[in-house]
């Protein structure tokens, strides 16, 4: 791979990681810490092995490795290595070669911090202490997640 392709793709907040046909790690960046995941303790293991409660039948990496076809923009939950419950949204696509599927290698961006946000704000609205309008205002609004933190913690 070139250079500056590597620099790229480890400096992309966006987890990759990929896998062979055999579902086992080859790659993983930078961005994949997020969900607790570093390529010094996972590279050329299993996903399986990584992703401990992860099951055959729920796995866009096993879907796309089966059919050759992308699984983008799928939410899932899932727990870490180190126990910890995470969300992520993710996409998965084919890595080809020959016409032959050889592997997968999925995006993701862990949104495990919004998710929190949103049930939050769902209780919050749920037992009338923070109004529905503040709440629908503040979530179409990016620039005013920070303040609603702020709203929440003080």
């Amino acid at each position: 791979m070139n250079r500056w392709k590597k620099t790229v793709l480890e400096q992309i907040r966006v987890g990759i990681i990929a896998i062979d046909r055999n579902y086992r790690i080859t790659y993983v960046n930078e961005g994949a810490a997020s969900i607790d995941i570093y390529s010094s303790a996972v590279l050329g293991l299993s996903i399986f092995e990584v992703f401990e409660n992860l099951k055959e039948n729920d796995s866009s990496f096993v879907r796309v490795i089966k059919t050759g076809e992308v699984v983008a923009g799928s939410i899932q939950t899932f727990i870490t290595c180190k126990g910890v419950l995470r969300t992520a949204i993710t996409s998965t696509y084919p890595i080809i070669e020959d016409n032959k599927v050889i592997g997968a290698y999925e995006l993701f961006e862990d949104i495990s911090a919004v998710t929190r946000l949103s049930e939050e704000l769902t209780a919050l609205r749920t037992s009338k202490m923070l109004p529905r309008k503040y709440v629908m205002k503040t979530m179409n609004t990016k620039e005013n997640v920070s303040k609603l933190l702020e709203y929440l913690q003080g």
